[in-house]
């Protein structure tokens, strides 16, 4: 899970210490953000979510810890007139 640790809405740090007591195998990453921490830290939250899905996957990173980047096709179709 990623935490805006800084989040006015609510209180992070006990919300991030409930979940780590709720769930032994819950990973939480603090991140100094607020509520929209993939917004205010792009690089952070992204860094965090990729590392968890190269743990669970079992992947091992190369290099300076990032996998090869691969250009993923982005299509979207607007609706015809």
């Amino acid at each position: 899970m990623t935490q805006g640790i800084l989040d006015p809405l609510n209180d992070a740090k006990k919300r991030a210490n409930l979940l780590k007591a709720a769930w032994r195998d819950v990973e939480v990453v603090e991140i100094e953000g607020g509520h929209c921490v993939h917004d205010e830290r792009p690089q952070e939250t992204s860094q965090a979510i990729a590392q968890f899905i190269l743990r669970v996957s079992g992947k091992k990173t190369q290099g300076g810890g990032r996998e090869k980047e691969v250009a993923v096709p982005v299509s979207a179709t607007v609706g015809s007139g």
